[in-house]
């Protein structure tokens, strides 16, 4: 049970998506759109090897792959950073940035907080109760980031002639999400 309420909802939802070439469609636009998603996919697997660590592994090992995951979060803000915009075309690059800022707070704040009432000893029902509202409140706000990044690469998408759909890396989060 408590392995299942600290995978967090974000995990659960992130929007990737992966390119279908359609006729007429923009090599470089698709391009650009597959930096982004192989980006969130390094920041989906770290966070899918974070939520499954918590089940099986001590304190140590979490801490650590918490750390790899504020790393890798890191990394892939700094790619985008990097990245410029797709022929002045910015709002999905800022969009994923937002989104991508969003995964760095929630990590070290909401995670770091549910770390340290987890390992504060057995789990009561209070604490229980104070990982929900966590869990709540970063589904929450998760909700407002994602809608404006879904809305930018669909867009993106649109104005470049390509389809999105979903790729592997959702497919395992969700297989993981129905365990």
């Amino acid at each position: 049970m408590l392995a299942r309420i600290l995978i967090f909802t974000f995990v659960s939802i992130l929007p990737f998506a992966t390119r279908i070439h359609a006729q007429g469609s923009d090599a470089n636009a698709i391009a650009y759109n597959d930096r982004i998603v192989e980006a969130q996919n390094r920041i989906g697997l770290i966070l899918l090897k974070f939520n499954q660590a918590i089940a099986v592994h001590p304190e140590d090992t979490v801490r650590a792959i918490h750390s790899e995951a504020v790393e890798v979060i890191k990394a892939n803000l700094d790619s985008l950073d990097e990245m410029g915009s797709y022929e002045r075309n910015d709002s999905m690059r800022l969009a994923a940035i937002s989104l991508f800022q969003f995964y760095m707070h929630t990590v070290v704040v909401d995670y770091e907080e549910m770390l340290h009432l987890l390992f504060l000893g057995p789990v009561n029902e209070e604490r229980m109760s104070q990982m929900e509202d966590i869990i709540a409140r970063v589904a929450y706000e998760e909700a407002q980031v994602d809608k404006i990044f879904q809305d930018a690469q669909k867009n993106f998408a649109d104005r470049y002639g390509f389809t999105l759909g979903e790729n592997r890396v959702q497919q395992e989060i969700n297989s993981q999400d129905n365990e």
